[in-house]
């Protein structure tokens, strides 16, 4: 009979620790062996994976179950790349950006496209949601479940910004302060105007209006009568207007520095060039094209880059889709819907369509739009004008304000395509097959017609129909163009990647 306040014992006698007294039991090394002596493979071999965590149920992830078929607890493994693809896995050995085996496991128990979409998916704003559903890494200060407390302003890293090595702490780590301001450097090819140089210009900008250090790190040298300068609102980003430029990538990142890349042949120079106590999502890579989930691109780089631990954007939904099967379910994601200075070729039009109807398209990709303009060259109904080289943004807008119709000519897998959208702002017909990225503006039917990639005969028939279309058929499609315009906004885009950003650390 136990008394009041007595102590309680156990059969043999032994004092009974009261829930007080209870400690929790020391915490069993990652990927060691059961007690029984069987691991996370063969029973009873007693092996075990280097380095491999055990996976975690998802009630202790914090993760929220995905409704729909083939995504709940237990559905099918979508197919990943085969030996040799998955750079930076322990298992795989691979040289990835924090060594040789550095790298966590990639699924950790888990399907990784399910583990991403739960991840880019979880904040309130839905994929495209500002980030509310970035998960911290649990190893990381605010991680698992601490997703609404703040960041701490020193974080634990081996070297000192000045760069000296001075232990701090129990551990030997310093601490490296992170200021108010972070440095990002951005790295492009060249300084020619092509799609993907002007986004990560974009880019750039952003982060000087969000009260960054952007510095520009190209392969090819700044001259200030290059057409990219001549643009308006790159105007600030010239060494004139006070902006740092590195010639052929010659730097050198600090441990609070972010590296922001598109490219994937620069991944080696970021991972030569970045400083050993930097976090990974401390390296940004902006993915603009579906074609990185695609094998055959680049011998399959763009998919082996998928793999890596950094911090991911991705330009539309469509691009994550094509990029989901491949990706590293432990890096932070974000959909940023790609924004556009659509404004720049905007023209108010209303009515039907004047004869001859003029048609606008461009050489740059694909010769198909001389091939439509050969087979129509005795139709009074149309008149043709075309760009075949490189000009400037006044020339292009010229065309598109010109053409009562556009034709699209994108390559067979493209992350956005451009082209389309200044057209639609210009308030021309638009014509084009289906790329993939440009889903994220392409409403079949409604603000666009779809043709057969490449097929000059399909061009025609689409034709034929415009030319029969009525006023209010026409003006119908026209409207519905215009409508798309306001979800890719340079505002809209700076606004979430500053939060992203933030998100981050930075």
């Amino acid at each position: 009979m136990e008394r009041p306040g007595g102590v309680a014992r156990t059969p043999g006698g032994a004092p009974r620790p009261s829930p007080g007294d209870a400690r929790p039991a020391a915490p069993r090394p990652l990927g060691a062996a059961s007690a029984a002596g069987g691991r996370r493979g063969a029973p009873g071999s007693g092996r075990r994976h280097p380095g491999r965590r055990p996976s975690r149920s998802h009630a202790l992830r914090g993760l929220p179950r995905a409704d729909g078929p083939g995504h709940g607890v237990g559905g099918p493994v979508r197919p990943h790349p085969g030996a040799g693809v998955r750079r930076g896995h322990p298992v795989g050995g691979g040289p990835g950006l924090r060594g040789a085996g550095g790298a966590p496991s990639l699924h950790r128990g888990v399907p990784p496209d399910r583990a991403v979409r739960r991840r880019v998916a979880g904040g309130p704003g839905g994929p495209q949601g500002g980030g509310a559903g970035l998960r911290r890494d649990h190893r990381q200060p605010g991680g698992e479940g601490g997703q609404g407390a703040p960041r701490p302003a020193v974080v634990a890293r081996g070297v000192r910004p000045g760069g000296g090595g001075g232990a701090a702490g129990p551990a030997g780590a310093a601490a490296v302060r992170r200021g108010p301001v972070s440095r990002i450097y951005f790295l492009v090819p060249g300084l020619h105007p092509r799609g993907g140089v002007v986004k990560v210009f974009d880019y750039a900008r952003h982060a000087l209006d969000l009260g960054h250090e952007p510095v520009i790190c190209a392969g090819k040298p700044f001259r200030p009568n290059l057409p990219l300068f001549q643009m308006e609102r790159f105007a600030r980003l010239t060494p004139e207007a006070g902006l740092r430029y590195v010639r052929d990538f010659d730097f050198r990142a600090d441990p609070g520095d972010l590296v922001f890349f598109s490219w994937p042949g620069h991944h080696e120079l970021v991972a030569a060039r970045r400083h050993p106590a930097t976090r990974p999502e401390q390296v940004i890579h902006i993915v603009q094209g579906t074609r990185h989930g695609n094998p055959d691109w680049l011998d399959g780089l763009g998919v082996r880059l998928l793999a890596e631990p950094m911090a991911r954007i991705m330009v539309t939904q469509e691009v994550l889709e094509a990029c989901l099967p491949h990706l590293n379910p432990e890096s932070p994601t974000r959909v940023i819907p790609e924004g556009h200075d659509w404004p720049f070729f905007f023209r108010e039009r209303s009515g039907g369509l004047p004869r001859p109807v003029g048609v606008g398209y461009t050489t740059w990709k694909s010769e198909v739009g001389r091939e439509v303009e050969e087979a129509l060259a005795a139709d009074p109904r149309f008149a043709f004008r075309c760009i075949r080289e490189r000009v400037g943004w006044e020339a292009l807008r010229d065309l598109y304000h010109w053409a009562d119709v556009f034709l699209g000519t994108p390559m067979r897998q493209e992350g956005f395509y451009l082209v389309g959208l200044e057209a639609l702002a210009a308030g021309a017909l638009l014509v084009t097959p289906d790329a993939g990225g440009n889903r994220a503006y392409c409403r079949w039917g409604e603000n666009c017609l779809q043709v057969e990639w490449g097929a000059a005969p399909s061009y025609v028939e689409a034709l034929d129909r415009i030319a029969a279309m009525g006023e209010a058929q026409v003006e119908a499609m026209r409207q519905a163009g215009y409508a798309v315009l306001g979800n890719h906004t340079l505002e809209e885009e700076r606004r979430r990647f500053g939060e992203f950003l933030r998100e981050l650390g930075a």
